[in-house]
């Protein structure tokens, strides 16, 4: 009889430890390097064969990476979800949309004149550059990735290894509640680093620790960043501010 596939990933993982880190770093790394190994392929910038081909190769490299190392997941959280990220999910998306209007980024770069030097996100509206069938297919795609793939990736790398490695190297022993302040600015850092909206991701990322530190487990999290990611998907595609997404 064949072993169960969680007494089968322990195995590996005792015997290659790093295989624990791989499983929290990979499926966001892998996702990043993604776009530009399959953009090598295609000549046009934004059409809809490149931008759909990414998608499906970052779909199936995430979901098919997460369910082989899910196991490895489970075993450092339980799987519990708290009520409170719903609001914090919903008060996230408020204010990441808040501060984005008032562009401040934008507003002190424009006091010393390097306004130039503020990164735009490529802002693809489907409705004027698709067919009726090709906007739909990329919008299903674009809102799996949007709220489904990347908040359980980025969580998984941010939280579930990367604020617990900062706080001691022998990560797998750090509980959250072992975290200290000055590790739990990692996420805001983080979140500036890899965010043009600089202030709302800082504002965003800080609430959410706050969450982690409260409930004590990353999945209240993952549900937070779902919630936002939708409703900034459904804000953009209601109101065209593409270049939010």
């Amino acid at each position: 009889m064949s072993q169960p596939k969680s007494q089968t990933m322990a195995t590996f993982v005792r015997r290659w430890p790093w295989l624990e880190t791989v499983a929290f770093v990979a499926p966001l790394v892998v996702h990043m390097l993604l776009p530009s190994l399959v953009g090598a392929f295609f000549a046009d910038g934004d059409s809809w064969e490149k931008l759909t081909a990414t998608m499906g190769v970052q779909l199936f490299w995430g979901v098919g990476l997460l369910l082989f190392f899910s196991a490895t997941y489970f075993s450092h959280f339980r799987f519990e979800l708290s009520w409170l990220a719903v609001p914090v999910g919903v008060l996230g998306f408020l204010a990441w949309i808040g501060i984005c209007h008032f562009h401040p980024e934008k507003s002190l770069l424009s006091l010393i004149g390097l306004e130039h030097l503020m990164p735009n996100r490529t802002a693809v509206n489907p409705f004027e550059s698709f067919s009726p069938s090709q906007q739909w297919t990329f919008l299903a795609m674009r809102f799996a990735i949007l709220a489904l793939l990347v908040p359980i990736v980025e969580e998984l790398l941010l939280r579930g290894w990367l604020v617990r490695w900062v706080e001691d190297v022998d990560w797998p022993s750090v509980r959250i509640s072992d975290l200290s302040f000055r590790t739990l600015l990692v996420p805001c850092a983080y979140g500036a680093l890899t965010h043009p909206e600089i202030i709302a991701a800082v504002v965003w990322f800080g609430t959410v620790s706050w969450l982690m530190v409260k409930t004590r487990n990353i999945w209240s999290c993952v549900l937070a960043h779902m919630i936002t990611n939708l409703l900034l998907g459904l804000y953009v595609v209601l109101t065209g501010h593409w270049e939010l997404w």
